[in-house]
């Protein structure tokens, strides 16, 4: 019997981590970051400019 494919993994891989917290899964590390700022130090993101 063949073990399911998981896609971006090798043949017979297999994701091994547990989502504990799956709001925080979902952010990219620039958004994880951002949080963590944001709560330890208050900070907010100060928005990109388009310097054309």
């Amino acid at each position: 019997m063949a073990a399911p494919a998981y896609e971006g993994f090798d043949p017979g891989d297999e994701p091994l981590d547990e989502v504990i917290d799956e709001r925080t899964a979902r952010q990219s590390s620039e958004e994880q970051a951002v949080q963590l700022l944001r709560e330890v130090f208050g900070a907010e993101k100060i928005d990109e400019v388009d310097a054309r």
